[in-house]
Parts: C-alpha cells; sequence; structure tokens
C-alpha cells in the first residue's frame, strides 16, 4: 500500500502546475476539488486495512452463500489481523443487502458477498435504486458451483434425451421445483426449455431444502440441484442423476456427463459466488483484497472445505471477474426476455 504514496505526488504536482497560468488551469479545470476529493480514500488505501471489515451477505444465516462467505472472511482475519464482520441483510431476492453496498462509502470497509443472481438484478428489478454494473466493482469470483440435473425415478428417463422426448411427448404437463423465477436454477432450466423447444411447467418453493424435498417426495418430477444437497439421496436411489450443468465433469460425480456431453451442445449455467466493493473503491484496495481472497482460496482447509461442498475454485484477476460478469449479465438478461419471465 506505500506505494499509493506516489500518487500522492501526483495529485499535489498537477496541483502546482494548474496554479501557474490560465494555460494550465484550462488543462486541469477543477483539478484543485477534484484533488480534495480524492485525497481521503487516497489516504485510506495507504493503510489499508485498519480497521474491522463488514462483509454484506444478501440472504439469511445459515445458507450456502453464507457458509462461503464466513470462511474466506476467517481467511481475511487470519492475515489481515482485522476482524471480518459477515452481515446478512436478508430480502428482496437480494436487493436489500445490495443496495446498502453500492450506497456505501468506496473505502473497502464495506463488501458484498453474493450469488450468481446478483446479475440478474437490472433485469428482473429495473427501478431498483442502483444499477449492478455502474454502482458495484468486481473483486474476485472464487468459487463456481455446478448444477445437477435430477428426476425422481419414477419419471421413465434416464438420460437428458429421453427427458427432452417425454417433454415433447407431454408438453405442459412434467413440472420442475425451483426457487424462484430468477434463481439460477431455475433459469437454468429455461434454458434447456429453449433449447430444446419443450415446454414444462414452473413449480416455485421458498428455499433450496423444500426444492429438494418436492423432487425426493415426488412432488414435482425435475429440479436442477446443487450436488452436496442432492448427493445423499443419488446414493439411496431417491433421486435419478441425468447430467451436470458445468463446462466439465466435475470431481464428486465424475461418472455423470455434461449436459453438452449428453446432447445440448454449449449448455453451460453455474451458480458462482462472487465479492463486490462499492463503485470508486482504489484499485490499490480492491488489489489487496483479490490477492488476500486468493491466498485464502489456496489454503489447503479452505480448499478441502469447498471440495467438499462440490465448489469447484476459480483461479482469475479482477479484470476477467468483470469481463465474465458483463458476459453473463447479457447471456441470462436474453434468457429471461426470451422466457417471458417477470419478477
Amino acid at each position: 500500500m506505500r506505494a499509493m504514496a506516489g500518487v500522492h505526488a501526483v495529485l499535489f504536482n498537477r496541483s502546482r502546475a494548474g496554479s501557474r497560468g490560465t494555460g494550465n488551469r484550462s488543462r486541469w479545470p477543477g483539478w484543485p476539488a477534484v484533488m480534495l476529493a480524492c485525497l481521503p480514500l487516497v489516504a485510506a488505501a495507504d493503510d489499508y486495512p485498519s480497521k474491522s471489515i463488514t462483509v454484506i451477505v444478501p440472504f439469511a444465516a445459515g445458507g450456502g452463500t453464507d457458509m462461503f462467505a464466513r470462511v474466506i472472511g476467517q481467511g481475511i482475519t487470519k492475515t489481515s489481523g482485522r476482524n471480518v464482520i459477515i452481515d446478512n441483510r436478508s430480502g428482496g431476492g437480494g436487493t436489500i443487502g445490495t443496495a446498502m453496498v453500492a450506497g456505501a462509502t468506496p473505502d473497502g470497509y464495506t463488501l458484498l458477498y453474493s450469488a450468481s443472481s446478483i446479475m440478474n438484478h437490472n433485469t428482473l428489478y429495473p427501478k431498483l435504486s442502483y444499477d449492478i454494473e455502474r454502482d458495484l466493482i468486481t473483486v474476485s469470483r472464487p468459487v463456481m458451483i455446478p448444477f445437477v440435473l435430477a428426476v425422481h425415478p419414477s419419471l421413465p428417463v434416464g438420460n437428458v434425451k429421453q427427458l427432452i422426448a417425454l417433454a415433447k411427448a407431454r408438453p405442459g404437463q412434467l413440472n420442475y421445483g425451483g426457487t424462484g423465477a430468477g434463481s439460477q436454477g431455475s433459469l437454468s432450466i429455461e434454458l434447456m426449455k429453449l433449447h430444446t423447444g419443450t415446454d414444462m411447467v414452473f413449480v416455485p418453493y421458498r428455499g433450496a431444502g423444500p426444492v429438494m424435498n418436492a423432487v425426493v417426495g415426488g412432488e414435482v418430477g425435475i429440479a436442477m440441484l446443487v450436488t452436496p444437497l442432492a448427493r445423499p439421496y443419488l446414493d439411496n436411489g431417491k433421486l435419478r442423476v441425468l447430467a451436470v450443468t458445468s463446462k466439465n465433469r466435475i470431481s464428486l460425480l465424475p461418472q455423470v456427463p455434461t449436459m453438452a456431453e449428453a446432447g445440448l451442445p454449449g449448455f453451460e449455467a453455474v451458480q458462482w459466488h462472487g465479492m463486490f466493493a462499492p463503485a470508486k473503491t482504489p484499485d490499490a484496495i480492491v488489489r489487496w483484497l483479490h490477492a488476500d481472497m486468493r491466498n485464502t482460496m489456496r489454503q489447503p482447509q479452505t480448499k478441502e472445505f469447498f471440495a467438499r461442498e462440490g465448489a469447484e475454485p476459480v483461479d482469475e484477476s479482477s479484470q476477467e471477474f468483470a469481463k465474465f460478469f458483463r458476459a453473463e449479465i447479457a447471456k441470462w438478461r436474453d434468457i429471461i426476455q426470451r422466457a417471458g419471465i417477470k419478477n
């Protein structure tokens, strides 16, 4: 962070240059005011972190996103010597907690750890007080979590092609469970429907647990589930898994084909987690946070925890995450609009 001292020098040099005659003032219009506005953040970045960091999780405590955030927060605490406080602010499909971070002071002490549903906020909630692309910046995407396409054993299908054939033979008769029209699992099935021209009925539930109970109990026939939640029921035969939704096969279920291998070329739909900061957070702080999260993800105990939870590590720069984030927003906006999904 001491490298930020050079920024102080550049600011003051430009300020002095701007005071030497009208020519220089025209080159740097309003520069002293800009300089004074930036100095507090530059100074804060110079000794970051100097106090506790609050990470807002826009979902209830005890869920997967919250659990992962706490593991990463513990890693940052060990490295920085500063407490990381996890603050659960659930509600509004994640928009309440996200709004708090979007409007926070961009000093690195209020961050957002969210699941991939954040990418659909602008599309599903057009009247929000914030814009996810304008008011947030990407820090790190530590993990991605593939879904498994699971069916109740009573459904007479053994692979994805048979499921598609059955759906086409029974339009509007097969149903699938999900946690909300804009949730990643539900949208994954909407993507499958668009890929295959099939018609299946969405049945909403209030959480991943109820969705699991519904498909295990035969209340719905189909669901996209995260692997750790589904795996116990695969072992005892209460669920049948047809495919995984990631680009590559996963270590927990190496025998299960990807959706692409099962007959849907190019299909990929995974949940992922990301750390975000308010827009205008100094680059030096973002770099520090990214490096610290990367170091945490490389620790053996962290790797073991995420592997147990079916999460695949992602090692990319903040810039690569930003590019991925923009692409995901565009991809799923198109799917939401084509499927006619409304909040």
